[in-house]
Formats: structure tokens, sequence, C-alpha cells
């Protein structure tokens, strides 16, 4: 488990992860988009005290809205793939 400061307008290109990866917000709000397709995609808008667990291997973008703390966990290690074209976090 491992938590994070994320400034808002921070933004995670489409990856996934090999193993399920565990969210509860402490505060702030994160956008969590589940699914390669943006037209398809389940969006879910987290605020303090939400929790979403990410299955393994779901492509998925995330964004913040606002200044957000956040805890993440699951099996390590932590591994990201990008999807072709994506990058690293953007501000």
């Amino acid at each position: 488990v491992y938590a994070l400061r994320i400034p808002a307008g921070t933004s995670l290109a489409l990856h996934r992860h090999p193993r399920a990866m565990h969210m509860l917000v402490h505060q702030g709000l994160i956008v969590v988009a589940l699914g390669a397709d943006s037209a398809s995609a389940r969006v879910h808008r987290l605020g303090p005290g939400a929790r979403l667990t990410v299955p393994a291997g779901v492509w998925h973008r995330e964004w913040w809205e606002r200044d957000a703390v956040s805890e993440h966990g699951g099996r390590g290690p932590v591994e990201i793939e990008w999807a072709p074209g994506a990058g690293p976090p953007t501000t």
C-alpha cells in the first residue's frame, strides 16, 4: 500500500496493470475511466471515502479534477503497461 498526493490537472494516459489495483480516496476528486474505448468506458468519479478496484489487465485512464490524497495497493511490484502512443503522467 502506498499513498499519493496528486495536484489537480494531472492525468494518466491509457494504461493497465497485470494485477488488480485498489484505490481509496482520502480527499479531492479523481476520475477513472475503465475501458480502452472512450465512447464505451465506464467512468467513476471518486470523492473522499470512495473506493475502486481496477481489475487486472483492464485498460483505464485517470485524471484529477481537484488536488487529491489517495491510497493505492495490491500485490507488488506495481507495474504499468502504457498503451501504444501513451506515456507517463502529464500536468
